[in-house]
């Protein structure tokens, strides 16, 4: 599971999971779309979402999470990167 930063503007933000990003680029309006920059944990080059293949092609065949889903990725994300 990739851990992913996207950038807004010139404001970098992150780390969120796969899930999420892919989440996030299916409900918003215009925030997160397919032309966000976005880079990997272990990149530096940003790179639009049109032009990863991998991450582009989950993007389109996304089903929505319910509910439950969203809240148990927000516990596993809370606990990833928990600074303790």
């Amino acid at each position: 599971m990739n851990i992913w930063f996207y950038k807004i503007a010139e404001n970098e933000y992150g780390p969120i999971t796969e899930e999420e990003l892919i989440f996030s680029i299916y409900q918003t309006h215009g925030e997160l779309t397919k032309n966000t920059l976005v880079r990997t944990s272990s990149s530096d080059e940003w790179q639009k979402v049109l032009d990863i293949k991998d991450l582009l092609s989950q993007v389109e065949t996304f089903t929505p999470y319910t509910r439950k889903n969203i809240t148990i990725l927000k516990i596993l994300r809370s606990l990833l990167f928990s600074e303790s």
